[in-house]
């Protein structure tokens, strides 16, 4: 399997935005309907959502689908759970790994969804 630099580097960045628009989203309806007060499962929501879209677009711009969205996925996961550490996140290191292996997950179904081939 060969790694696909700019494929992971721009599987990353899709699944930010994607991660942001999410999230602002789930928050923006939260606050119309009155309990928004809390961002915390907007944002929780959105980063799944962006692992998966990390490794869709990981995927799709590589052709080792599957690894590449892999890649995408854990480095998205990983490198919020860094922001989080560093912003002093009292989550124990058992979550923190979980979520990157959910990150792992989430963006190698993303990359096999990317190359999907239908039947012929």
């Amino acid at each position: 399997m060969r790694l696909h630099l700019f494929g992971v580097v721009f599987g990353i960045a899709a699944g930010f935005l994607v991660a942001a628009l999410v999230a602002v989203s789930i928050w923006g309806v939260q606050l119309l309907a009155g309990s928004g007060e809390d961002p915390f499962g907007a944002i929780i929501i959105g980063a799944i959502v962006g692992a998966f879209a990390a490794g869709y677009a990981g995927g799709r711009t590589s052709l080792a689908m599957v690894f590449n969205g892999a890649v995408s996925g854990v480095l998205f996961t990983g490198s919020i759970t860094l922001l989080s550490v560093l912003d002093g996140s009292p989550a124990p290191a058992a979550t923190r790994a979980l979520f990157i292996v959910v990150g792992l997950v989430l963006g190698g179904l993303g990359g096999w969804v990317a190359h999907r081939r239908a039947a012929p």
